[in-house]
């Protein structure tokens, strides 16, 4: 059976085609009576699907709107609670037959907004769940959520230790939550006969609460998959290999050139930037009108740069102790790797407004952490004390 049943007049059946062609590019499975078979019982078959169908389109035009079969489809579908109706730009309301009038009804134009209300739709549950199940569902998820967004600041902040000065309080804080994680990771991996090594601690913990927030995001928001964004994955996973093996190739070529090591040294570095922001050059490249993708990977392109600040300094200063140093330098080269895959497949399969709005909330808790250890370590409550009279 179908996802998708469409309700339309013979007279436009061209509309019908357009938008069933359009759904069933998004992944969507969608029936309409030209589906038929020779032989089968028109009014049984419509029946039948209709009964099944998770989403109902009725299309009204001047010509559906005095159809006695689509009056009565909309009918059951609407008696059922899966009814999407959508009109001719050019049909007023006035013109709709009642009861189906006082409805909110997309344009047949707008293919994004009636996407949008067949997510919503076969986002609902086919048994209709009890109100105390939705309410303890909703907190659930807001808790899972927010979970994700506290933890994931805490830990970004916490791998600043030793880079900025920490007042008294936060020096507690940034202490007692690493040696947490630390005891965390170390246990679970110990079961596992696997040595964790200390440095991949924030990363771990950052990919655990990312996971947690991107969990109740998706439960939320009812995420469908569509063939869409599988090719958005593909596209921008091969610009991102060729970006990297662009970059990689100008260092190359820059130490066989003969470049002092101070100019090689700046090129890494560019290089290492280069590579946490690649998935956004890919985005700006390939779908630049996307602004809330490239604010999504620049937002994760941050935090990841900021959680391999401390591995990248460390491997500068135990570069004398081989087996450390080649520890660190593994971890370097996969979770920097890592990291832009982890954008490219966040930005191509979640929600992306969400998924952004919950990563905002990630970054102001980090910021507003910072400003509250800057205010604690320079003591400005103190300023605005009134001077001492003499």
């Amino acid at each position: 059976m179908a996802d998708i049943f469409i309700s339309y007049s013979k007279q436009d059946q061209d509309e019908a085609h357009l938008l069933a062609t359009f759904l069933e590019a998004e992944g969507y499975s969608v029936w309409w009576d030209t589906s038929l078979l020779g032989g089968e019982s028109f009014r049984k078959v419509i029946m039948t699907e209709l009964g099944c169908a998770r989403a109902v389109i009725v299309i009204w035009t001047e010509h559906s709107i005095h159809s006695d079969w689509v009056q009565s489809e909309a009918g059951r579908a609407h008696a059922d609670r899966k009814l999407i109706p959508v009109k001719a730009k050019g049909l007023a309301y006035k013109d709709i037959p009642p009861p189906f009038d006082n409805m909110h009804i997309e344009n047949l134009n707008e293919r994004d907004k009636i996407l949008g209300a067949v997510v919503a739709q076969l986002a609902k549950p086919e048994v209709e769940p009890s109100a105390l199940w939705t309410a303890t569902r909703t907190l659930r998820l807001q808790l899972l959520t927010w979970a994700g967004i506290v933890g994931g600041s805490l830990t970004l902040f916490s791998n600043l230790r030793g880079l900025i000065g920490l007042a008294d309080w936060t020096r507690w804080v940034v202490e007692h939550w690493h040696e947490w994680s630390r005891i965390f990771w170390t246990t679970l991996f110990g079961w596992l006969g696997i040595h964790i090594p200390p440095i991949a601690v924030p990363s771990l913990s950052f990919a655990l609460f990312l996971s947690l927030l991107v969990t109740g995001t998706v439960l939320r928001s009812g995420v469908h998959i569509s063939s869409r964004n599988f090719i958005d994955f593909g596209k921008w996973i091969a610009a991102f290999i060729g970006l990297v093996l662009a970059v990689f190739g100008l260092s190359l070529a820059a130490s066989f050139m003969g470049y002092d090591q101070s100019t090689l040294d700046t090129l890494n570095e560019v290089i290492s930037l280069v590579i946490p922001l690649s998935p956004t050059l890919a985005i700006l490249i390939l779908r630049p009108e996307k602004w809330q993708w490239v604010l999504l990977t620049l937002l994760l392109a941050g935090f990841w740069i900021i959680l391999l600040v401390r591995p990248v300094m460390t491997l500068g200063e135990v570069q004398n102790e081989t087996s450390m140093s080649l520890t660190i330098f593994v971890f370097v080269m996969i979770a920097g790797f890592f990291g832009p895959i982890a954008q490219i497949i966040v930005a191509a399969f979640l929600p992306v407004k969400q998924t952004t709005q919950r990563l905002l909330f990630v970054a102001l808790g980090f910021l507003l952490l910072l400003a509250l250890n800057w205010i604690s370590v320079l003591g400005v409550p103190h300023w605005l004390e009134p001077p001492k009279s003499g």
